[in-house]
């Protein structure tokens, strides 16, 4: 199995073998579906097997082979998780455990789709699709599409304007409401969801081939230290770690 990535809205797919991440959170909940070995440590308790973490919740990882998937909480996926969760932090799934894969065996293969398939089957999902979304106010899905354009155009548009205040002007608000409005459409408050969007947009870059320091100004970042500290807090790997991650359309 090849390590790869792919990004889209709402969600961050990685597959891939021999991970072995430190202690992190991130604002999205996190589905592990094994192939092989698995250790998740949440606190002072370990788990095995297929699991889903609540987003926010610290958390370690190491897994020989399988999938992971970072799901935001106001998809559609998010927000069925995020029931199947019912407030605990960490909880069990019914999935079976991935068949190991032939040597070298791409995704191009078919191991991914019916895998994906299963995935939803088993925990009520929607398939995915262009209306991933589970915000109901109308100007906050339009921003959520407008920021989705990164995955259309190949470049993070987010360093071009994306300021509270600018959001707010767009939707005829003040910064107070919007940024209450925001919060309370998508479950996170708007900055750290920007943040958590620009890195996307830097995995995204780095994926496909872009050195760390060009990703880091393309996604509106500082420098490359501070896309590094983000990363590791984020995904409890470094960069040089995570740069053998290849993205697969």
């Amino acid at each position: 199995m090849t390590d790869q990535v792919r990004v889209m809205p709402g969600v961050l797919l990685f597959v891939g073998r021999a991970l072995e991440v430190e202690e992190h959170a991130h604002m999205a909940a996190q589905v592990v579906w094994p192939c092989g070995d698995s250790e998740l440590l949440v606190g002072n308790r370990r788990w095995n097997g297929p699991m889903l973490v609540a987003g926010g919740v610290p958390h370690r990882l190491r897994m020989s082979e399988g999938l992971l998937l970072l799901i935001e909480p106001q998809s559609c996926w998010g927000e069925a998780l995020g029931r199947r969760l019912d407030g605990e932090n960490c909880v069990t799934l019914p999935l079976p455990e991935l068949a190991p894969s032939a040597a070298e065996t791409s995704l191009a293969d078919g191991w991914l789709v019916p895998a994906m398939a299963l995935l939803c089957s088993r925990l009520g999902l929607p398939l995915p699709g262009p209306a991933m979304t589970a915000v109901g106010d109308r100007r906050i899905r339009r921003l959520l599409q407008a920021m989705d354009e990164c995955f259309v155009v190949d470049r993070c548009l987010k360093p071009q304007g994306w300021r509270a205040a600018d959001a707010a002007r767009s939707m005829a608000l003040s910064e107070g409401r919007f940024l209450h409005l925001f919060r309370d459409q998508v479950g996170m408050a708007w900055r750290p969801y920007l943040l958590w969007r620009r890195l996307l947009c830097a995995v995204t870059a780095m994926a496909e081939g872009m050195a760390a320091t060009e990703a880091a100004h393309l996604a509106g970042f500082s420098d490359s230290a501070h896309l590094s500290r983000t990363f590791r807090r984020c995904f409890g790997l470094s960069i040089r770690q995570a740069s053998r991650l290849r993205s697969r359309s």
